[in-house]
């Protein structure tokens, strides 16, 4: 395996109550330019500067005889940017709602409106009104806050933190998601410490783990030492307010504050996948479409396929051991309604749970095959 490394800047204005990034793995930007690229074929090789990712892109399929592309580097007039997903985390949202207006992409193949192909005039002006707002997470707001103080104290100039973002793939276009973003982790320099800041968020409460099939086992075991780490923290952070059982009543009313003074934030927090999947459920009931529940709207859409922790560390479970991702024999194959009963009790802990990568189809004029 080899390791990717990308020299850039974070931008503290970026972030929320200033600008719109949170402490989740969507929304972070990383000013780049391009001798920022650097790859180390072995752990005994150096690190090169690269350039496959000059003009690549990520194939989203074709239509009508041509092809949907998405960029990976945002070509700017003062610079250009990348967006990065931070590897073995993921962070209560602070805004949240069904992106797109994609209705009809996010219910069940089988249903009516799909098959039909049109949403009725009534249903879809309630769904536009529901999904005007985006909605949030209690901690959303806080764990941005906690993140922007941390980085404060890294090394950089004004708002311009100096961070490396590293990953471990074998190919440099591996770390591209099915999302076009960079996923990988970020170090900043505080006090001349190298510090993990996906690991920081984790244990320092902010964060939960979110583990991947496309990680190595040393990813794996470094994720669930912090995440242990924060869970033992007695302080106000997600872990103290965390319901692991109960999938209940969507809050409408917290929704996403695109300025404000930061508040003290208390109350129960979801797993984020939950909540985004609760979310888009809770849209559609509230605009009149007829869903049985929670857990029959999850087996219906199908997808959010994962396997539990203790079976996937066992080597003789696994399909192909040199394989990455690593994937399991299909009767290790689990799904979130799975484990959700018909009280809508969850049975699982964010870190019980290893999530499959969706390949991702990576192209460009300087992409090696």
């Amino acid at each position: 395996m080899g390791t990717l490394q990308i020299n850039g800047q974070l931008d503290l204005k970026k972030f929320w109550p200033t600008g719109k990034s949170d402490a989740d793995t969507t929304k972070l930007i990383l000013n780049v330019d391009k001798s920022s690229f650097k790859f180390q074929k072995t752990s005994t090789s150096p690190f090169k500067i690269i350039h496959d990712f000059e003009g690549a892109y990520l194939s989203k399929g074709f239509k009508d005889g041509i092809e949907k592309k998405q960029s990976v580097i945002n070509i700017l007039k003062a610079s250009s940017n990348v967006t990065i997903r931070l590897q073995g985390i993921d962070a209560p949202e602070l805004h949240y709602k069904i992106y797109f207006n994609d209705y009809l992409g996010n219910l069940p193949k089988n249903h009516k409106f799909v098959q039909d192909r049109i949403i009725p005039a009534a249903i879809k002006t309630q769904l536009d009104i529901n999904n005007k707002p985006e909605y949030r997470q209690l901690f959303g707001e806080t764990a941005t806050v906690e993140l922007v103080n941390f980085l404060k104290q890294a090394n950089g100039t004004g708002t311009l933190i100096n961070c490396t973002v590293e990953s471990t793939v074998e190919r440099p276009r591996d770390v591209i998601d099915k999302y076009g973003r960079i996923v990988g982790d970020i170090f900043v320099s505080v006090n001349g410490e190298k510090i993990n800041v996906n690991l920081w968020q984790l244990e320092n409460g902010w964060a939960f783990p979110s583990i991947y099939n496309s990680m190595t086992d040393g990813e794996i075991n470094s994720v669930l030492a912090a995440a242990k780490k924060g869970k033992a923290l007695k302080q106000n952070d997600i872990y103290t307010h965390f319901i692991p059982q109960k999938v209940d009543n969507f809050d409408f009313g917290l929704q996403y504050r695109n300025t404000g003074v930061p508040i003290k934030e208390k109350g129960k927090v979801l797993i984020p996948k939950l909540f985004r999947r609760l979310g888009v459920y809770s849209i559609f009931k509230k605009s009149g479409i007829d869903l049985i529940s929670l857990k029959n709207y999850l087996f219906q859409k199908g997808g959010s396929d994962f396997y539990l922790l203790k079976d996937f560390m066992i080597k003789a479970n696994r399909a192909s051991p040199n394989k990455n991702p690593v994937e399991l024999k299909t009767e290790f194959i689990h799904r979130l309604f799975d484990h959700i009963s018909d009280k809508n009790i969850f049975n699982l802990m964010a870190e019980e749970m290893i999530l499959r990568e969706d390949p991702a189809t990576v192209k460009g004029p300087k992409i090696k095959i």
